[in-house]
């Protein structure tokens, strides 16, 4: 797989979760650390404002995707991640790409 090939998987896979019932939003997946190194490189024109949010790391034929999202309350915080995981597992197996290990964290409730 091409770094091509990896970054349209990741943008499916964004596309993906914003389709899930019950998400909100998407946010940049990583610890605060990273997030604070990622809005300096933004600030300093070395990152696309339109680079992903999901975070993707790959080792051999076997990767990891963490996504950060937001889920209005009444669809249920557990069911929605729950969702979530299935659309990214699902993304990864239509592709036959890699296998994958997907983790939600669900880092805003929506009340509304």
């Amino acid at each position: 797989m091409n770094d091509s090939q990896e970054r349209e998987l990741v943008e499916g896979v964004e596309a993906a979760v914003l389709g899930v019932a019950g998400v909100t939003a998407v946010f940049f997946a990583g610890s605060r650390p990273s997030r604070v190194v990622d809005a300096g490189v933004r600030l300093l024109g070395f990152r696309e404002r339109g680079a992903p949010l999901v975070r993707f790391e790959r080792f051999g034929d076997e990767c990891r995707v963490d996504v950060a999202i937001g889920v209005r309350a009444a669809a249920g915080v557990v069911d929605t991640a729950l969702r979530v995981r299935a659309a990214i597992e699902s993304i990864f197996a239509e592709s036959g790409a890699l296998r994958v290990e997907a983790r939600v964290t669900v880092v805003h409730v929506d009340d509304t």
